[in-house]
Parts: structure tokens; sequence; C-alpha cells
């Protein structure tokens, strides 16, 4: 396949940056020399902080379209050392409209101290706080009428406007005070539609993604930070609450992130190495599938071999205060995964591959795993009754060519569209694959200098750029970012963009389906040198290649056992994560020498020596097992052409205990033969510690056979004749 020179690795932007590369690095060397000498006084100086902080937590109106006030409130925080009075706080609102996306980015990205709009003064639609403390914050609210506003736009026409509002204090004075404090988002106003017009798309997926990382016996680590994270004011349990109030939105899951839940659930075992318990519910055969008991153990035949600092356990055993968090873990796991089942009935499912796994290394290193993830994403969720659409969603926005090319199940693929440079489509042909487009600029939330992902400034920021599509109907997909945490439950943040009557929520398949998409020529895509240098390291996949052998190899020889190779799967495939990328395998490394550890229980005793009294005999050995499960095994030997070593096909050992195993061993050549028995599974992977022993051979020549038989037959030849003399004289006596 021809590789666009913007998405070839290992720099995506080489041919960009290449002509220009050492004019950057002469800028750059002269910018850190000048930045260096450049005195104090040279410094470019921060603007001072506003001593009150602003912020708008609630907006009933997304629009200025409409009849009827505007209600508005928020809080006010002294952020000064010294205390404040008689503060008001007025609306603004801007008098030009911005008509574009690229101009509501650059008015987005104004410093926080721009002037944006004139303040509305009206007496009755403005708050008032009497005094504030240091460090206090209090709450304030007022209404303004939509007319008033439009009235300061006068004919500024459809758009998007600023609006806000500015706290001043009483030393605020002159012509035109300067705000001690400021808050800023958008209204847009649209021109009146036709009756039948096609209302604007609007797809937000929510991202339900987290690293997940486990303990070198196949338990979740950081269980205080799932603690957190699923309880009540946590990211993954806001995440559930933000959309209860609204079906039309989409949860973009993370199957290794439920699988890791469920785990924690049902008290986070250990990897279970004993019989598989029933599959009643189909779903994944993890660890997860299993209770404490069931076969799980605490030593080398897959316990913990090493400490877990974030949970403070140690190889010897779980201390009181690990036993208290793995139960309050599973209360909230448990109670975080049956609210996420009530609430995603009626919502679009994305469902990425089982861990994330980073498509960029993956294709490079590693091109099975995808298939193995995909696959693994569909079994967890088919176990959890839950039906998901199979999506591919970089975090950063960003594919190159490489893992464009292995998608051949051509999954829903959302990115960036960021990822194209000039006019961006809503939905791209690329290396003829759809991707549709997400919106980065709408993604980055509202304006500063109050939190840009607030509801309010994130609601209002989705409603300006559909505003400013609306004429040419371009979906708006909104990709929030992994790290957002919504308040809580938000109805109003639904309410009013559904009262947008040119405004349809949506799913992400219902608004990117039926759009056409447009061939975007490869100089016009690109892949950072920063994704590029991101991606996992060789390393990595390495260290996953031989866990996962390790994994299929311990599984092939328990005897009751056959979840636990795909147990080991779903671990090796956490360290592929996009998450991963702040490590580099050494997970994947530890659980790999616990599985070697078991592994290597299992032994192969033989005799110092064997000596043949003829051509063939038989000797025993002694197979070891010093696994808590049976096993089955097969012995192998392997020896020069002079001998042939032979036995049972199948060597079955119990849990703890030894077995002897008589072997048959035929010479066809006299001498001493060096033999060595190797302890494999089905497939002939060794297992275990084998041995060598030497077997002589006593086998005697045919020529001294001929020599022995001559011998005996010439004796025995002498004696008829000695006694044929002896008795010849005494029968010719009694004949005469």
């Amino acid at each position: 396949m021809l590789r666009p020179p913007l998405l070839s690795r290992p720099f995506a932007t080489a041919r960009t940056a290449g002509a220009a590369g050492p004019v950057l690095w002469v800028l750059l060397l002269l910018g850190l020399v000048l930045g260096v000498v450049a005195p104090p006084a040279a410094q470019a100086a921060e603007p001072p902080a506003d001593p009150l902080a602003v912020s708008i937590d609630a907006l009933d109106a997304a629009t200025l379209n409409g009849k009827g006030p505007i209600q508005v409130s928020g809080t006010l925080t002294n952020l000064d050392d010294t205390s404040w009075s008689n503060i008001h706080v007025y609306p603004f609102i801007g008098d030009t409209p911005i008509t574009s996306e690229s101009d509501l980015a650059a008015q987005v990205a104004l410093p926080d101290d721009t002037v944006v709009g004139q303040r509305v003064i009206r007496e009755g639609h403005y708050a008032t706080i009497p005094d504030v403390a240091p460090g206090e914050t209090v709450a304030w609210s007022f209404s303004i009428p939509r007319s008033a506003l439009r009235d300061e736009i006068g004919s500024g026409g459809s758009g998007v406007y600023w609006f806000g509002v500015h706290a001043l204090g009483p030393t605020a004075a002159g012509g035109t005070p300067t705000a001690d404090g400021r808050a800023r988002t958008f209204l847009p106003l649209v021109a009146k539609q036709k009756k039948n017009a096609t209302p604007e798309k609007v797809a937000l997926v929510l991202p339900i993604r987290r690293r997940v990382l486990h303990q070198p016996d196949g338990r979740i680590s950081n269980v205080a930070g799932w603690v957190r994270q699923l309880g009540a004011d946590g990211r993954l349990s806001r995440l559930v609450s933000f959309a209860s109030t609204s079906t039309q939105v989409s949860y973009l899951l993370d199957p290794a992130v439920l699988d890791a839940v469920r785990q924690l659930a049902a008290g986070n075992p250990a990897r279970n190495l004993g019989p598989t318990p029933g599959r009643g519910s189909g779903g994944s055969s993890s660890s997860s599938d299993a209770s404490p008991s069931d076969g799980a153990s605490t030593d080398g035949s897959g316990g913990v071999a090493d400490d877990d600092p974030t949970d403070g356990t140690t190889g010897s055993g779980e201390s009181a205060a690990q036993v208290a968090l793995d139960k309050e873990a599973a209360g909230v796991a448990s109670a975080w995964l049956d609210r996420l089942k009530e609430t995603l009935p009626g919502r679009e499912v994305l469902a990425l591959p089982y861990a994330d796994p980073d498509l960029p290394a993956l294709a490079v290193h590693a091109r099975s795993l995808y298939a193995s993830a995909r696959e693994r994403a569909k079994a967890v969720l088919d176990g959890l009754g839950i039906d998901g659409v199979p999506v591919v969603a970089p975090p950063s926005g960003y594919l190159d060519s490489d893992a464009i090319d292995l998608l051949a199940d051509r999954p829903l693929t959302l990115v960036s569209d960021a990822m194209v440079r000039g006019r961006k489509p809503s939905v791209a042909l690329v290396d003829g694959h759809r991707l549709a487009l997400t919106s980065a600029a709408a993604a980055s939330g509202g304006p500063g200098p109050g939190d840009r992902w607030s509801p309010v400034a994130l609601r209002q920021r989705i409603a300006a750029q559909a505003a400013l599509r609306l004429r040419g109907h371009r979906p708006v997909v909104v990709m929030l970012p992994d790290t957002w945490t919504p308040p809580g439950a938000s109805p109003g943040f639904f309410a009013a963009l559904s009262a947008l009557p040119w405004l349809s929520l949506t799913t992400v398949e219902d608004a990117v389906s039926g759009e056409s998409a447009t061939t975007v020529p490869d100089d016009r895509v690109v892949y950072p040198h920063s994704e590029s240098a991101a991606e996992l390291p060789a390393g990595v996949f390495d260290s996953v290649d031989d866990l996962l052998a390790a994994g299929r190899t311990l599984q092939a020889i328990l005897s009751r056992n056959t979840t636990v190779a795909t147990a080991v799967l779903e671990e090796g495939l956490t360290s592929t994560s996009y998450a991963a990328r702040r490590g580099r395998g050494e997970a994947a490394d530890r659980s790999w020498r616990v599985i070697e550890h078991a592994l290597d229980q299992i032994s192969v005793e033989v005799p110092p020596s064997v000596t043949l009294s003829s051509n063939s005999g038989r000797f025993a050995v002694t197979v070891a097992n010093g696994l808590d499960q049976p096993v089955s095994l097969h012995l192998h030997a392997h020896a020069d052409d002079g001998i042939a070593v032979s036995g049972p096909q199948t060597v079955e050992v119990g849990p703890g205990a030894r077995s002897t195993v008589l072997l048959s061993a035929r010479a066809t050549r006299n001498g001493v033969h060096t033999v060595r028995l190797d302890l494999t599974d089905a497939d002939g992977t060794s297992v275990g510690s084998g041995a060598s022993l030497p077997i002589r051979s006593a086998q005697v020549s045919v020529v001294i056979w001929s020599f022995v038989g001559v011998g005996c037959a010439l004796l025995f030849l002498a004696i008829a004749i000695r006694l044929y003399r002896r008795i010849r004289p005494r029968v010719v006596e009694e004949e005469s």
C-alpha cells in the first residue's frame, strides 16, 4: 500500500519540516541563548490575576433567540488578602458577531483580560454582593431580558456573541472601571429557520477510559484509585450520572475497564489456576470470573512476586488494610457496574478494542493482537449483556497510515479534525478508509479565565460550533477529553441544547452515516512528531509476547483449567494500551516472571546413569509437580542416532505430587549415549527443568557369540568323544 508521506513512520511530518529544519534549530538555539542572558526585566511578565474569581455555574438558555429573560447564576471567590464590599456583578455582551469557526477559535485564544464586550447596566438586572472575606466564596444570580441583550447588539445579525459577567468592586473608579473579576462564554443568535429546515446534528461522546494495571499475580493494581473514581464523587461515577437525564449521548467504552471493575466487584481475586468455573454468563474468562478460592495461590504458582506500593500488599499475603480496601472496592465496583448497565439501554455504546491498544505501535510490532483485542472486547460486552458498535478512537485523535491499514474490519473510526489541514469535512476518506472527524475546537471547551470544561462553558462552545455549521449542515461530533470530570447529573446541560429548534442531539452513527466521504490528499493529513515519539517501543511488545507465550503454555499443562491463557492475554493487552505509554512494559515483565516461576515448579529427575545389559532395557525417571494443581505433560527424549528412548505419550501428575515413569531404551550402537529428557506441553514447548543422563550400551557382537557357539559345540563334541571312549571298551568286554 502506498504510504502517504505525512502519515509515514517514524516522523510523519518529516517532509514538511525537513527543509526548514536547520533554520528552526538555529532560531531555537538563539532563543535559548537570549532567554538565558536576558535580564529579568526583559522577560515577558504575565498579567496579574484578577483579585476576584467569578464562575458562571448556571445559564438557563443556550441562545439569544426566543423570548423571556435569561437566568444567570454562579459564584464569586475573593482571592485578595483583604475584604471586599459592595461588589456588583454585571452582564456583558459583544456587539460584533463571530461568523466562522476559525474566528471563534481565535476569539477563544484571546487573553483573559481582553475587552470583548460592553457591560449592560440596567437596574434590577445585575447582582450585588455586600461583602466577601479573603478566601470566601459567595453565590450570586440575576436575570436579564433577551430583548435587552439584543438591543445592545443592534443590527449585528446572526452569529456567535461573547457573553459573560464582570465583577466590579468599589475601588474601581473612573469613566470605565476595569473588571476585578470576569467569566466569559458565548451565546449564538440564529436566523429564523424555514419550517421544514433540517436541524444541525450534534453527537456528544463520553469516554469511559482508564489505565488498567495488573499486579504480577493478576489482581488489579491501585485499588484505592479505583475506589476514588468509582465512588460517588469520582470521575467514572460522574460520567454515568452526567447523561442519566438524556438518551442522546454516546458512551465510548473500553471493555478492559469494565472487566477490571467486574474483577474488583468479585473481590479482586488473583489469577485462577484451578478448575475452570461454570461460565453460564458467557463473558470474559479472566480472573474476574473466579472467586478467591478457585485455585488462586499466593506463592510461586501464581502469587504476588513483587510488592505493590499503591496497595500495601506483600508477597507473603495481604495486610488487614488491603483486605478492607478490597471489600470497599467490591461494594463500589458492584454498585457502579449496576448503574452503568441501567444507564446504557437506549444510548449508543461505542466499543473500543480491549484495553484500547496503541494502534500505530501495534501495527508495526504486533499486528495480530488487534484481532485478539477486538475478540476480547466482544466477549466482555456479551458477558455483561451490552451491545456495542465496534469503534476506534485514539485519545489524541491521530492515526498514522500503518494504523489505518491495520483496521481490516473497518470499524467506525473517530479521529480529530486536527488531523486534516485546511477545510475539514465531516467524514474524510484517507487511504481508502472512512474517518469521522471530531471537533477538536469544541472539545477544547470554552474561553478562560474560568473552568473551560465546566458544563456551561462546554455546552455554549458546542452550541456556538453548531450554529456556525448550520448553513453547511456539517454534523458536530464532540469527543470529550478522557480526563474530563463532569459535576454529576446535569439536566440543564441537555435541556438547554434540546430546546434549540435548529439543533438535534443524536448518536455518532446517525450523525456521520449519511455523510459523503471527502477524499483528503496526502499532503493535508497530519501525524505529528510528538505522536510518533510517544508510541510504545518494540520492547513492550517483546515483553507482552513472552507473557502470552508463557500463559498459553501454563494453560496447556493444567489439566482442569481452560481460561488462564485468556486471562493472561487480557493482562498483556493492557500493557499495549495508549494509557500504558507512560510505562515501558514493566507490568508484563513482572507477570511473565511469576508465570515462568510457576512453570519452573515442574521438573524431571533422572538416575545418575543407566547401563543396558543387552541392546534394550527399561529404566525409571520421576516427574515432580510443585504446583497445587494437577498437570498433564509430555516427556520428550533427545539423543544421538545410536539409541532410541520411548515412553508414555502423556504423564499425569497430581497437585504437589511425584510420578514415576518407566522408559524403554534400545541401542543400535555400542558406547555411552547422553540422553536429554524434557517436559513439554502438547505443542512441544518446554516446561520446567529438564535433565540429562548417560546410558551405556553393553551389547555383545555377533562374532563373539559365534566364537562362544563354536567353543560350546567343540566342548560338547569333546565330551561326547570322551564318553564314547570310556563306554566302548566296557561294551566290547561284555560282548566277549
